[in-house]
């Protein structure tokens, strides 16, 4: 099964799968009638359905740090960049997403409001995204509204 394939396709392959494995395999159909109709087969992260759930974890993590105080912002550019990071494997699913986040964003955000003697109350805007062995991030200060 690939990620290509429809979801009614990957639901009929594992299905069959599944059927043959207790039925030839293991020679122990009974077992299968009693699962019956309760296996559930979960669908590949598609491109977009990634896309959302990337905005969203996004967005929420810039509310929760605006929630402890702290306004963070972040570019246009800096969240393409940072989209590319975290979408460029969707093989683990929205766990996988959660992991480059936390790797791309969280992390060195934690890292440069650290370094640069963040203030509660003050404003900053995350304005580019460098990948590297470690992941940076240019935070910059901007004025009171």
């Amino acid at each position: 099964m690939t990620p290509d394939e429809t979801f009614e396709a990957v639901r009929s392959k594992v299905r069959g799968e599944i059927e043959r494995h207790f039925k030839q395999v293991l020679n122990r159909p009974e077992i299968l009638n009693r699962i019956g109709e309760n296996v559930i087969v979960f669908d590949f992260i598609r491109p977009e359905v990634a896309n959302e759930i990337f905005d969203q974890m996004v967005d929420n993590l810039l509310k929760d740090v605006n929630s402890l105080g702290y306004d963070v912002t972040l570019s246009s550019a800096a969240r393409e960049v940072l989209r590319g990071l975290c979408l460029a494997d969707l093989s683990n699913g929205g766990r996988g997403i959660r992991n480059q986040v936390e790797s791309h964003l969280i992390n060195p955000l934690s890292r440069a409001l650290f370094d640069n003697g963040a203030g509660a109350g003050r404003r900053y805007r995350i304005e580019s995204v460098r990948p590297g062995p470690s992941t940076t991030i240019e935070l910059v200060s901007e004025p009171p509204p």
